[in-house]
């Protein structure tokens, strides 16, 4: 799972929307659950002292709702799929500052298979981006 983003500056109050990108490496088909890309994946904020920036409203909304009900779907091998996330949807980044992303998801066993066989979870590599005024 790969996280870009279009630059690594941003002004204060301005959109930061992570591009996704989640590939399947495996020989076989792997399964995700499927419903809005914030729901999809997690996503956690930190500044460059380590402290998460408060939530959003919708940003609170997410962490009561992870155990939700979701479509799942095969991703076959070597096929990915691409999402954007806007993390200003989800923190109040109201400072200027460094901030680093850390992106992680579920990955589900064939449901045709192994019952007892474990979710797994992937995470994408840290990024970070800076805020200024």
């Amino acid at each position: 799972m790969g996280v870009t983003l279009q630059q690594d500056t941003f002004k204060l109050g301005t959109p930061i929307v992570l591009k996704v990108t989640i590939k399947n490496v495996a020989l076989r088909p792997v399964w995700i659950h499927v419903t809005r890309a914030e729901h999809d994946y997690e996503l956690t904020v930190v500044d460059d002292s380590g402290k998460e920036p408060s939530r959003t409203d919708f940003g609170k909304s997410l962490l009561d709702e992870r155990s939700g009900s979701a479509m799942q779907m095969p991703l076959q091998p070597q096929e990915e799929k691409q999402v954007g996330i806007d993390v200003t949807k989800i923190y109040q980044l109201t400072k200027p500052g460094v901030y680093i992303v850390r992106l992680g998801r579920v990955v589900l066993p064939d449901p045709a298979e192994n019952q007892n066989a474990f979710v797994e979870r992937t995470y994408a590599w840290p990024i970070t981006f800076k805020i200024v005024e």
